[in-house]
């Protein structure tokens, strides 16, 4: 979702942000190297197979989309 950014820095390495927003400076730089490089090509790879009606993209991606549970934000912990 909006404000979780990961950052291509080459094909071995990059950098995930989390928790980042309209204010300068926000957000946790919380996986970096070769760790963020290996779940950039989890992310690619999860949402092509999304793309092509696989049903471990989907699986994976409609539980990011519909959890309702809030760790950061503004919004409430719970629910919508």
């Amino acid at each position: 979702g909006a404000g979780m950014f990961a950052t291509s820095l080459g094909p071995d390495d990059a950098c995930f942000v989390a928790g980042a927003n309209w204010h300068k400076n926000s957000g946790l730089m919380c996986v970096w190297g070769q760790v963020c490089a290996v779940q950039k090509e989890f992310i690619e790879a999860t949402k092509t197979d999304e793309c092509a009606y696989g049903i471990i993209g989907r699986g994976i991606w409609y539980f990011v989309h519909h959890t309702p549970i809030h760790l950061w934000g503004g919004g409430p912990r719970w629910g919508y």
